[in-house]
């Protein structure tokens, strides 16, 4: 194949599977040859979609799934784009105590069956990982040179776009935190290349996808709501939940860390037995970011 990555995605998916299903993608950035040796189709998307770089955002956080609508080949900052301002009346709440209901959120539309939040990863590994600082080398086969290109998250979390409204992003790590690590290389990256590829950029984004996905997907809350076969992964959804600390004025207020948007990243649509018979039940497991600067 030869063309962008989103061309060849594209070609796979209607020439070589016969798909008749929509399919949405951001354009990618330059023309590449791709090989295809003894895979199948979807193992061939899979990894030509990691070599994807946006043309719009600059940005190569490339996610290929498939939902309700179709095929889906878009960057997380697309999907935050494109999904925000269209939340609507995908706003959860949890109303444990009566002063904390949503007076224009009827209760049982919108309400929260259950919540969990899973465990947050470890700081210490991510950093270990390259999410505040890390260098991509890249070793060209046929010149024996190498290149180095540095990512440092100071410089580059205020162009991160966030599922959050405009005006509101920021990253939900302490400041002297960033400031303690932002300037140590944490993480060397090591990538082989030849001179004549045309996907040189590649190696420019590499550490900036890591970091940005790192960030963006850390921290997966499942949450259980009434049956809504609306929904899809890929959606923005507001999440409003109240604190519980049994404090007088604290039933209005939202708890920090599980309130606000949240992405649908995996879904499923059940039916369990009641006491009074059938419940149609959606469970949806979703993350937040929060990114930019104030």
């Amino acid at each position: 194949y030869t063309g962008t990555i989103s061309e060849i995605i594209a070609n796979i998916l209607k020439k070589d599977l016969g798909s008749k299903k929509d399919f949405f993608y951001d354009t990618t950035k330059g023309i590449q040859d791709y090989v295809i040796n003894y895979e199948k189709p979807f193992e061939a998307i899979s990894k030509a979609s990691k070599r994807g770089v946006s043309l719009q955002d600059k940005s190569s956080s490339y996610m290929f799934f498939e939902n309700r609508s179709g095929f889906n080949y878009m960057t997380l900052e697309t999907i935050a784009d494109l999904k925000k301002d269209s939340i609507g009346d995908k706003v959860f709440i949890n109303s444990p105590m009566s002063g904390a209901k949503e007076s224009n959120n009827p209760e049982e539309f919108r309400q929260l069956i259950g919540m969990t939040v899973s465990d947050t990863p470890s700081l210490v590994d991510d950093i270990d990982d390259g999410v505040f600082n890390s260098e991509v080398k890249t070793f060209d086969l046929l010149t024996k040179t190498v290149k180095s290109t540095k990512f440092n998250i100071a410089e580059k979390v205020k162009d991160f776009k966030g599922f959050g409204s405009a005006g509101s992003e920021s990253i939900r790590l302490p400041d002297k935190v960033v400031k303690k690590y932002a300037n140590q290389t944490s993480k060397i990256y090591f990538r082989v290349s030849d001179s004549s590829s045309k996907e040189t950029y590649i190696d420019d984004m590499l550490s900036n996808k890591l970091a940005y996905t790192m960030l963006a997907l850390k921290s997966p809350m499942l949450l259980n709501a009434h049956g809504d076969s609306n929904l899809e992964v890929g959606d923005i959804i507001n999440v409003k939940y109240a604190k519980s600390t049994g404090l007088d004025g604290d039933t209005k207020k939202e708890e920090r860390y599980t309130s606000g948007n949240q992405m649908i990243i995996r879904l499923r649509h059940f039916i369990r037995k009641t006491g009074s018979g059938p419940k149609y039940v959606t469970s949806m497991e979703t993350v937040g970011f929060f990114g930019g600067k104030k």
